[in-house]
């Protein structure tokens, strides 16, 4: 499906007639026009088709709904579905139960003009502002509550992180094109989420690039698909040699099977990331250490070293007095 407008919303439903209205009235009162907006629901059983056929009925060049044939039973289906099914030059991935600020598209097209560059896959992403179910604020901001520190992102972070909500983000033609050449090839039990994939693909292939500013209101309520609660738990609470080795080693597979070209050095990082995976504890935490995959602020992987030497060996008491110093910690173990 060709899209007339320069840029695709892709929005994925499935009973999302609670907060539904407010979204789309968010997208609507957005400062940037050149937009149409893609619907796919996935057999909801509330009254969201009502609602997406009362502003399709409304606005019929804005919002298309594509009607589908078989039901995803997850929202990266859905999403997946709709990269598949909308030709546009940019697109950006929408969730139905949050608020977007009037300047989202704006700010997110700009930056992407900004930096020119169209010849390989781009992500463009922003911060947001989490709210309860009233909008009421809870943190002013995603990247600081879940600990990210955006400047610091490299290809090695991504590998094992993802800080890019899929609601945040801009994906330019070339990342969803490569994808749609070899999207019959891919494994989509392999993939983690949409957002996370799309944004490796930009990091392996491509550029990824950060508005430092919150661009929307992520909602949280009791039926969020992926709420950052659970989320950050997972991220506080996993060791590093264990720090989605299993489930990225399989994505990465796939990204991989993307027919773009790819930097030497990139190549490099990918493939020896992939061996992570025959490695057991103690193999994966030598091989951050020594490739410097820093995950974490500070010293951490210094920790990680000394993890490795038994409680009372006289080097790991060197090292974690080492640690100690820098952080002004006063263990000693």
């Amino acid at each position: 499906m060709k899209n007339k407008k320069r840029l695709a919303i892709l929005l994925a439903t499935y009973n999302g007639g609670q907060y539904l209205k407010e979204q789309l009235d968010s997208l609507l009162a957005q400062s940037y026009k050149d937009f149409a907006i893609y619907i796919s629901d996935d057999s909801s059983k509330d009254n969201t088709l009502e609602i997406v056929e009362e502003y399709q009925k409304n606005y019929p060049e804005t919002i298309i709904n594509i009607e589908n044939t078989k039901k995803f039973g997850s929202a990266k289906g859905n999403f997946l579905n709709l990269a598949k099914s909308v030709e546009s030059e940019l697109y950006i991935f929408c969730d139905q139960d949050d608020v977007w600020l009037p300047n989202k598209f704006e700010e997110l097209v700009n930056r992407y003009d900004q930096e020119k560059t169209t010849d390989v896959p781009v992500v463009v992403y922003s911060d947001s502002k989490v709210v309860d179910s009233n909008l009421n604020v809870l943190y002013e901001s995603f990247i600081k509550y879940m600990g990210f520190k955006a400047n610091k992102k490299n290809l090695k972070f991504r590998l094992l992180r993802n800080d890019v909500a899929g609601c945040t983000m801009l994906c330019n033609s070339k990342l969803i094109e490569a994808y749609q050449k070899v999207a019959d090839q891919i494994d989509e039990k392999a993939i983690m989420m949409h957002d996370y994939f799309f944004v490796q693909i930009a990091a392996v292939y491509g550029q990824v690039y950060f508005v430092d500013k919150p661009l929307m209101l992520y909602r949280q309520h009791g039926n969020n698909s992926v709420g950052i609660t659970g989320y950050k738990e997972i991220l506080d609470n996993r060791t590093p040699e264990m720090a989605n080795v299993d489930e990225t080693h399989l994505q990465v597979k796939e990204v991989l099977k993307i027919q773009l070209p790819v930097e030497a050095k990139r190549k490099r990082i990918v493939n020896k990331f992939l061996t992570l995976k025959d490695k057991g504890s103690v193999g994966r935490q030598l091989f951050f250490v020594v490739n410097d995959y820093q995950f974490f602020p500070g010293f951490r992987n210094i920790s990680v070293l000394v993890n490795l030497f038994p409680r009372n060996n006289w080097f790991r008491k060197i090292l974690r007095g080492t640690k100690n110093l820098v952080t002004g910690q006063k263990r000693w173990n």
